[in-house]
């Protein structure tokens, strides 16, 4: 098993970008948490038995919530 921790910036914190991520990857059989950060970003963590399906989760946290938006950051 490996994990991996990600930290995501733009518009992700009062817009239910926590907990749709969360919903997401739950339903997608993924473990971990995610989180809100002080400084206003969010941390994601997962832990894979199959480092292969770590793409699809990167897709989750890309695709984010309807009202999130991504930084260039």
């Amino acid at each position: 098993m490996i994990s991996y921790q990600c930290i995501i910036s733009g518009k992700v914190q009062g817009v239910y970008y926590r907990s749709h991520i969360q919903e997401m990857a739950s339903e997608a059989g993924f473990n971990g948490s995610v989180m809100n950060l002080k400084n206003g970003k969010v941390e994601a963590t997962v832990t894979l038995n199959d480092e292969r399906k770590l793409p699809y989760f990167l897709d989750i946290l890309k695709a984010g919530s309807p009202y999130s938006h991504r930084s260039e950051e």
